[in-house]
């Protein structure tokens, strides 16, 4: 009896022993799990994504696994966006170690209605509703991960426009907008709402634009003014132009220096519609200190470290700077700039001493000079007169030194000088002349080339001059790096030549014919951005010599073309010689003509010209008025090259003659035999002179 009932025991714990023992297949799990989960065929709301199934008494984890994840999230969520979208849904079931994964199938996402994306739209965009300023409308935006355009649309432009500016009135008013969203899957118009612009009074309008515009305390430089804001035109006075100027069209208060702080009042003119309200600024204009403009003067300095041609060495500076150059070796680099360089190399120190109110500041600059061969002289200034004295014939065969004149030995029908080369300051044309007693049988010819980044030109020919010859220049030369324009030797492709060399031929028909006679060779250099100081401290105020004159239109037929050889008639007969004929000047021109030009204005033929009747006379470039004025006292009247308007008439190249100038009592006259002008006799305002003058001269010595 009781081995049965040991058996019925067993046989119950057995019983609910295996009762208890699940089965733990992951597969049948998932299957399970699969079963119970029902997906909607469309989701615009959150899903209910469990996180963990109880199967048979067991908590399953499980991940859901969406393959759109920025429309539907691993948690639910469900992001609208601009197209439908089909998103398949996995789960994955995970039991312990084990992980088996199921697809559950699609669920559609329907895209944003208007409302929604107006919403989305509304809460993610900063536009007001209500706005006290201009609106800077959004014209881009991000929805739902899809990049979007936008374009407003306002139903009254006249209160806000389409890009937000608003016309502000005494009174409320109301703008509906529309707004247009633009992506790769189309556009789509929405209506964004109304936005309400609060009514101002023009003052009011007025006090909120005068508020925007900030003006400092203190000023040291421009300020910039605003002419308009929001519909106000603005219009500025300054009450001290000479410390702020005001400049409309710059739209700005122009600072200007002045030795100490200035206190100046801005007014602002408001106009909004009929309304005008003026309001003051006041400022404190702000000098720049002695010792900061003079570290300015120095910062402006630059000099090469090989000096190889002048310096530019400038003595005044911005803000009322002075100074004054110092050298330890004047001879080689002058405190004036003027440079000798020889063939060694030298170093040199220039000290820069600057002024500003009581202070002074120095500072040094060391500088080495460039070397030039051994047969190069250099030239430190604009122009070079050789002089027949100074010409070296030692080793020449043909020609001799005679009285102060070089002439041909006797026998000897042509005698070639040649010059060294002559470096020079970079230059961008030259004018070479001489001066000669010449004649049908006796003539001169000079020929000069240049330099240019180590390349010379061939010769350049100015042709053979005899005074009473039919004397023609060749047309158009070309020299490869420079050419002849009739009187100018031009360096080509706007580069420079630094030296030149030249050869004078002298020649007569026989041996017994009387020889040319040279006085001198010249070359007039144009250097660009070059000064040369003159001291006109000891000058007399006036300076007037008594030329005769001649005007030019009195002569038949040509007396339109003939201003150059009537200034050099009128320079001959200051001179003292005795020209033959009715109009001397007429028989001037065709002695002194180019036939190869066709021209009576060429500047050498006409020096060359005047030489032949002895005098030594050639062609000058200066470069200040300053330099004309010592001429004028030193050596006598000049013909001058003029271009543009003198006030009386215009004119494309023109010659007169300066024969004086008046700087007493108060005038500041040029005065000048002009042959164009019936009078002939004219003083012109030294500043018309100013704007005319072309600097080229014709000199007699």
């Amino acid at each position: 009896m009781r081995k049965r009932f040991d058996l019925a025991i067993l046989f119950v714990l057995l019983f609910f022993s295996g009762c208890h023992n699940v089965p733990r297949d992951i597969n049948q799990i998932a299957d399970l799990i699969v079963e119970e989960i029902v997906l909607p065929e469309e989701a615009s709301e959150k899903l209910d994504f469990k996180s963990s199934y109880r199967v048979k008494g067991i908590d399953v984890e499980v991940r859901w696994i969406p393959g759109d994840e920025a429309t539907i999230s691993v948690t639910g969520e469900v992001t609208k966006g601009l197209a439908t979208r089909e998103v398949d849904i996995e789960i994955e079931v995970i039991l312990d170690d084990d992980r088996v994964t199921r697809y559950l199938g699609k669920v559609m996402v329907p895209t944003l209605t208007d409302q929604e994306l107006l919403d989305y739209l509304k809460a993610t965009l900063d536009v007001p509703e209500e706005a006290e300023d201009h609106i800077s409308f959004p014209d881009r935006c991000e929805v739902a991960g899809t990049a979007a355009t936008l374009a407003w649309h306002s139903d009254n432009a006249n209160a806000i426009s389409d890009n937000g500016t608003i016309r502000f009135r005494e009174y409320d008013q109301y703008v509906n907008f529309q707004v247009d969203v633009t992506t790769e899957y189309g556009t789509r118009r929405l209506n964004w709402g109304e936005i309400k612009v609060p009514g101002r009074t023009a003052e009011e309008h007025i006090e909120i634009v005068a508020d925007m515009i900030v003006i400092p305390e203190t000023i040291s430089a421009d300020l910039p003014l605003p002419s308009i804001l929001e519909n106000v035109r603005i219009s500025w006075e300054s009450s001290d132009e000479g410390a702020l100027k005001i400049d409309t069209l710059q739209k700005k208060a122009v600072w200007k220096f002045n030795e100490f702080d200035r206190d100046v009042v801005l007014t602002a003119y408001f106009f909004y519609d009929t309304t005008v309200v003026e309001k003051e600024y006041h400022v404190r204009v702000l000098t720049i200190p002695p010792a900061e403009r003079m570290e300015m003067a120095f910062d402006s300095v630059s000099l090469p470290d090989i000096v190889k041609s002048r310096l530019s060495l400038s003595t005044e500076f911005a803000y009322g700077v002075t100074g004054e150059w110092t050298s330890d070796k004047p001879t080689v680099i002058s405190p004036d700039g003027n440079v000798t360089l020889v063939d060694t190399e030298q170093t040199v120190t220039l000290t820069l001493i600057l002024h500003s109110g009581n202070e002074t500041m120095s500072r040094e600059y060391i500088v080495t000079t460039d070397t030039i061969d051994k047969n190069e002289k250099f030239i430190n200034l604009h122009y070079l007169v050789d002089y027949a004295t100074d010409i070296d014939l030692q080793d020449n065969a043909y020609l001799v030194l005679q009285d102060d004149r070089i002439v041909l030995q006797p026998g000897i029908l042509e005698g070639v000088y040649e010059s060294p080369v002559y470096r020079t300051n970079p230059f961008k044309s030259l004018v070479g002349s001489w001066a000669a007693i010449s004649s049908t049988k006796a003539t001169v010819e000079l020929r000069v080339r240049v330099r240019v980044e180590g390349t010379w030109s061939s010769y350049l020919t100015y042709s053979q001059f005899g005074l009473g010859l039919n004397n023609a220049m060749i047309p158009n030369q070309a020299g490869g790096v420079a050419k002849m324009s009739q009187d100018e030797l031009i360096v080509n492709n706007n580069k420079k030549a630094d030296a030149f060399q030249y050869q004078v031929i002298l020649r007569r028909k026989a041996a017994t014919d009387e020889s040319p006679k040279l006085a001198l060779v010249a070359a007039a250099l144009e250097i660009e951005n070059y000064q040369y100081t003159v001291d006109i401290s000891g000058l007399p105020e006036k300076v007037d010599y008594d030329v005769p004159k001649l005007n030019q239109n009195v002569v038949p037929v040509i007396g339109n073309s003939i201003c150059s050889p009537t200034s050099s008639t009128m320079l001959l007969l200051y001179k003292g010689h005795q020209i033959d004929g009715t109009y001397p000047h007429q028989n001037i021109a065709q002695l002194f003509m180019d036939y190869g030009n066709n021209i009576y204005g060429n500047w050498v033929y006409n020096t060359v010209g005047m030489s032949a009747f002895g005098e030594k006379s050639y062609v000058k470039r200066i470069y200040s008025f300053e330099e004309l004025q010592y001429h004028l006292v030193n050596v006598g009247p000049v013909a001058l090259s003029i271009k543009g308007s003198t006030g009386r008439y215009t004119t494309n190249g023109h010659l007169l003659v300066v024969k004086g100038y008046d700087m007493s009592n108060g005038k500041r006259v040029v005065i000048c035999n002009d042959p164009n002008l019936p009078e002939v006799t004219y003083e012109y305002d030294l500043n018309t002179f100013l704007s005319f003058t072309r600097n080229v001269i014709y000199v007699v010595e």
